[in-house]
């Protein structure tokens, strides 16, 4: 049995981006040192994006905080209940961006169906519990997603109108009024400066994983189509090997799409780039070996 060489992390990195040869040894990597190199660079570039670009990042939701901490002075964590710190027993609504909402509600008794928004995403306040829903007109159906202020007992739900929708939140409100008689003696104040934190660490978790993610889609689906859908059939080449390789494949294209968010360049979204530099190298690369694979199994035969 043929012993495999280990590549580095940094050796794989490096070598990817200048020469397609690599692709000979890192073809017959494992699958799990494979992807702990990809999750390892998702991580890094994710690093450099928030760093070059958190400053863009916070710019982009400073009016939308400015209007917020303008209406509630802050947010209070007290006795198992959230409240704004300032006129808690107010309600009122609040058009943070052109279909973003934020509804807040010191009694639920006392909210309106027709406080959602109508073709966007409302962001439902209450003391005991909370509701994220999006609206979408084309479909008339309204998701939601809410939750408890300890995050338990969150849930996921569609419903068919904001009738519908408003049965769901009465039911969501008893469940809320028996947790509310759990004794918790602990009061905190949200300022802004922890939710800038809190966004920031949203976006860091949203790129790695949608460069996981992504890459992972595409190598599955790119795989299964060159292996056993595609017109000249890549005999040579296992499903593992071509799997392997278009992890790696991922890297320069990962490389190349990171610096769209972390310099905030304008008119492509960084998915884009990613995709189709990803689609370009994957064939090159696949290209590539097959012809190499054809030719070392020529000379096999000649040899017999």
């Amino acid at each position: 049995m043929q012993k495999i060489e280990k590549t580095s992390f940094i050796q794989a990195v490096r070598a990817v981006c200048v020469t397609r040869e690599i692709f000979l040894r890192l073809k017959n990597q494992s699958i799990w040192r494979t992807f702990l190199h990809l999750s390892f660079l998702a991580f890094l570039c994710s690093c450099f994006i928030m760093l070059a670009g958190h400053e863009a990042m916070l710019k982009k939701i400073e009016a939308p905080l400015d209007l917020f901490e303008a209406s509630t002075g802050g947010i209070i964590c007290k006795n198992g209940a959230i409240y704004p710190e300032k006129e808690p027993n107010k309600a009122f609504e609040l058009m943070l961006l052109p279909r973003i909402k934020l509804i807040y509600s010191p009694d639920f008794n006392q909210f309106k169906a027709d406080w959602i928004n109508k073709n966007g995403i409302s962001m439902l306040w209450f003391p005991n519990f909370w509701c994220l829903t999006i609206t979408q007109p084309e479909r008339q159906i309204i998701k939601s997603f809410s939750g408890f202020p300890d995050s338990s007992m969150q849930d996921m739900t569609e419903h068919e109108n904001r009738d519908d929708l408003m049965t769901y939140l009465a039911k969501r409100n008893a469940e809320a009024q028996k947790k509310k008689h759990v004794k918790d003696d602990r009061t905190l104040i949200v300022s802004r400066v922890e939710i800038e934190r809190m966004y920031l660490g949203g976006n860091f978790f949203y790129f790695w994983f949608e460069f996981c993610f992504q890459t992972l889609f595409l190598t599955v689906l790119f795989s299964i189509f060159y292996r056993f859908v595609g017109g000249r059939g890549i005999t040579g080449l296992t499903f593992r090997e071509i799997f392997c390789s278009g992890f790696y494949v991922a890297v320069p294209p990962m490389l190349i799409a990171t610096f769209f968010p972390a310099f905030d360049l304008p008119f492509i979204p960084f998915e884009t780039v990613f995709i189709v530099s990803y689609l370009i190298y994957f064939i090159c690369v696949l290209n590539y070996l097959e012809r190499m694979t054809g030719a070392k199994n020529t000379l096999s035969k000649q040899g017999d």
